[in-house]
């Protein structure tokens, strides 16, 4: 079939890293063509960065979960003849039907890294058993036995995934190791595979970068089972005495704003700023040095090519092989530090808080690293994928 119209579906739109890529390549796709559609439960008209106003925004009724708003997206398809449904990360009941009652093909867009509910269901146990005394004797002696145990949670996650895979005409990752591993753990050759590699692009790369401000900056959102920023404030006590000229900067929103706020001044740290949330993330990084995150895992984070492209210099745990093909495993590209390793990741950012020389030179590799992500490099991907469907 010939593809000409899209429609991609999220939760809140725009929100983060997946809503900026749809938002990128949208407006890419419009240019040479395609019709646009995004549906949202929640659209927040004063935060919308598409460029084209002939995207079509469509509000779901109730929650994007709902039988009510499957109801409605599949009138939608059917009333507008929409060639190609993209669910970018949510596990939505609904596919099947949308497959059985449309002449819509169907595409499940993985944006984190394979198997993430794993780590995100152990971290997030054990961060809620703390909250009383009740919760941390069911965690020790109830939930954290059950998820120790061989294969419990990894069968249960595999075999979603097997389902989600089954669901779709197409799935797409973030990268080629991701689609490896996918297809190893759920039974399917790769050669035979109906999984695509769709990179996430940047946009819009500075011609000219502006002089940095001894800047270490976090950009996300304030959440613990995947972010963890509390690493970054432990390992910022390391640092910020002996370096009374940095400062750390904290971009973003979320449920652990409050914690971390108190934890800083726990710990009576200095220089450090929580800026809330913010839309224009160049300001950002203009004069950042250094891109600080300590996740305990990601997918393909869009804040690291964004950052090197304005020549700051990421620094982050290997805790995913998309971060370790953006930053590279020598380094090349900035700072790859052992999970989660506090101590090595201070000494990283010793080495370029008191080397200018150092930080120099890096900034011009990583410029380098963030060409190989530019919006024209992905969307020519897109459209051989969009071709795959004729």
């Amino acid at each position: 079939m010939l593809i000409k119209k899209i429609a991609f579906i999220h939760i809140n739109f725009p929100c983060g890293g997946a809503e900026k890529i749809t938002t990128h390549i949208s407006d890419e796709l419009v240019k040479i063509g395609y019709q646009i559609y995004l549906f949202a439960e929640k659209i927040e008209a004063d935060k919308l960065c598409l460029k084209d106003k002939s995207i079509i925004l469509q509000q779901t009724p109730t929650s994007v979960y709902s039988r009510e708003s499957a109801d409605f997206i599949i009138d939608q398809i059917n009333k507008n003849q929409i060639d190609l449904f993209i669910c970018p990360g949510l596990v939505l009941n609904y596919l099947p039907r949308i497959r059985k009652e449309t002449n819509c093909k169907v595409v499940y867009s993985h944006h984190s890294m394979p198997f993430w509910e794993i780590t995100a269901k152990i971290t997030a146990g054990e961060h809620a058993s703390h909250k009383s005394l009740g919760k941390r004797i069911e965690w020790l002696l109830f939930r954290a036995p059950k998820y120790k145990l061989p294969h419990y949670l990894k069968k249960k996650v595999y075999n979603s995934y097997k389902l989600r895979y089954d669901e779709v005409d197409s799935y797409t990752v973030l990268c080629e190791a991701y689609a490896q591993e996918i297809c190893r753990k759920i039974g399917i050759e790769r050669g035979k595979s109906k999984i695509t590699v769709l990179t996430n692009p940047i946009m819009n790369p500075p011609t000219e970068i502006k002089e940095k401000k001894k800047q270490l900056v976090f950009v996300g959102r304030l959440t613990f089972a995947d972010k963890r920023v509390d690493r970054l404030l432990y390992i910022w006590q390391k640092l910020y005495q002996q370096h009374p000229d940095w400062s750390l900067l904290i971009y973003g929103d979320g449920e652990e704003k409050e914690n971390l706020i108190r934890l800083s001044q726990q710990l009576n740290l200095k220089r450090v700023e929580f800026m809330g949330y913010q839309t224009n993330t160049t300001q950002i990084y203009e004069h950042a040095s250094v891109l600080c995150m300590t996740s305990s895992y990601e997918g393909w984070p869009l804040v690291l090519t964004e950052a090197q492209a304005h020549g700051v210099i990421p620094i982050a745990f290997n805790c995913c092989a998309g971060i370790e093909e953006i930053i590279s495993p020598d380094n090349k590209y900035g700072f790859l530090i052992k999970p989660f390793d506090t101590a090595e990741y201070v000494k990283a950012l010793q080495s370029i808080m008191s080397d200018p020389a150092l930080l120099k030179s890096m900034q011009s590799r990583v410029i380098e690293s963030a060409n190989r992500y530019t919006v024209e490099q992905v969307t020519k991907q897109w459209l051989s994928f969009l071709k795959s469907f004729e």
